[in-house]
């Protein structure tokens, strides 16, 4: 029985791989990023940090209406995929501007989740007197965040923050040998007043151990049954002996 059990373990699931490392942009755009709304760059914010935005712009405010697509590919036997990343929301966003994110043309945030950024423009949180309507609606189970004034970009306004970001993560069914993963913004007004960027972009899945054909043991499972053998002979040997000796 021991040995059966050890055999199952060594023809199970395995760990979830990594088919797309965090991508931080310190590196500039990847090849596995295309879009055909704009064309991409890196920006930089105050505080340091690299994200995905407009290449030659100079602004250095992210995103605006449009689309980015990044492809990856996922040959290994798979069942699912997880997708995370680092959304950031600039400026005066409102709360009324949809995202989207879509995979191999599926939506996968339905609705459309909403940001917004509005509050005293000296908020630190979202939940001080003045800052309670900074937040999300319809954002995925588990985002983490706001993250309220980290990157240092400065408001607009007396009546938004400048900068907030959300940490989101999306697991779907997914088996084909690639995955396109399309992250949409639209309503946005003009790039220095509303935009967007995503950083630490990473996807995942899980891996897959085939067990052997029926009938076709594999070298662990042979070597395993060997083992057993080579017990069950020892075991027949002792209890002979003992006979004997009584």
């Amino acid at each position: 029985m021991a040995a059966m059990a050890i055999v199952v373990a060594l023809t199970g699931p395995a760990a979830a791989a990594t088919v797309f490392g965090v991508d931080t942009f310190n590196g500039g755009v990847l090849s596995n990023w295309s879009s055909g709304s704009f064309t991409l760059g890196v920006d930089t914010t105050p505080s340091g940090q690299n994200f995905l935005g407009i290449g030659g712009d100079g602004s250095d405010f992210g995103l605006t209406n449009g689309s980015v697509t990044l492809t990856v590919p996922t040959a290994a036997s798979h069942t699912s995929a997880t997708v995370q990343f680092r959304l950031y929301v600039i400026r005066s966003m409102d709360g009324s501007e949809p995202f989207s994110l879509s995979a191999d043309g599926t939506d996968r945030i339905n609705p459309d989740a909403v940001f917004s950024n509005l509050g005293s423009s000296a908020c630190t949180d979202n939940v001080s007197v003045g800052c309670t309507g900074i937040g999300a609606v319809n954002a995925p189970a588990g985002t983490v965040g706001p993250t309220v004034a980290e990157l240092d970009i400065a408001p607009l306004n007396c009546c938004a923050v400048g900068d907030t970001f959300y940490d989101l993560t999306l697991t779907f069914a997914h088996s084909a040998d690639s995955l396109e993963l399309v992250f949409s913004y639209s309503g946005l007004q003009d790039l220095n007043d509303e935009s967007w960027g995503l950083d630490n972009v990473a996807v995942q899945t899980d891996s897959i151990i085939v067990d052997p054909p029926t009938g076709v043991p594999g070298p662990a499972t042979i070597w395993l049954l060997g083992l057993g053998v080579a017990g069950l002979a020892v075991a027949r040997r002792y209890l002979r002996s003992s006979s004997r000796s009584s």
